[in-house]
Formats: C-alpha cells, structure tokens, sequence
C-alpha cells in the first residue's frame, strides 16, 4: 500500500463535500487558500503532515482512512470473520 495524492484528494473532497462545505470555507478554517485546497483535492500537491491532522479533524475521520483509505476497524472486522468462519467450519466438522 502506497500513499497517492489522488486518492487522498479525493477522499478528502468526498468528505467536504458530504458535510456541505466549500473548498473557500475549508480553506479558511484551515488557514490556507482555496487554491491550496483544490490542487490537494485533484492530487497535484500533497498536504504536510500538519494539515493532514487538521483536515482529519476536521472532517472526523482518522489519519489511517484519509490517507491509505482504510475504513475505521477494518482489520478488526476482518479477524473476527475469520474467527467466526473457523468456528462454523468445525462446528459442520463435528455434524
């Protein structure tokens, strides 16, 4: 897995989007300009690492789905699944 701006861009501009924000009312909050936002949004400059934590904060979502775009305890999810599906199969083992 590799970070790519594009990616991040545009989860970034699905998030401002769904809460209804601009990219003039984001820039303001964040303390940078519009432009800054946009060319992060289509992937053509990546944020530091400071703005990356404000806009996380902003938007609610962690660092971890912002950037790698991995849900909120997907690992967690997974391993459970695994562990339910190891049961069910000795579970039909000893039927």
């Amino acid at each position: 897995m590799k970070y790519d701006t594009r990616e991040t861009g545009a989860r970034i501009r699905d998030m401002r989007t769904k809460l209804g924000l601009t990219q003039e009312q984001m820039a303001e909050e964040l303390n940078v300009s519009p432009k800054h936002i946009g060319n992060i949004e289509t992937g053509t400059r990546s944020a530091s690492i400071d703005l990356l934590v404000d806009i996380a904060l902003m938007l609610d979502v962690s660092l971890d789905y912002l950037i790698l775009g991995r849900e909120p305890g997907a690992e967690a999810t997974k391993q459970k699944i695994r562990e339910a599906i190891d049961l069910l199969m000795e579970l039909e083992d000893s039927l």
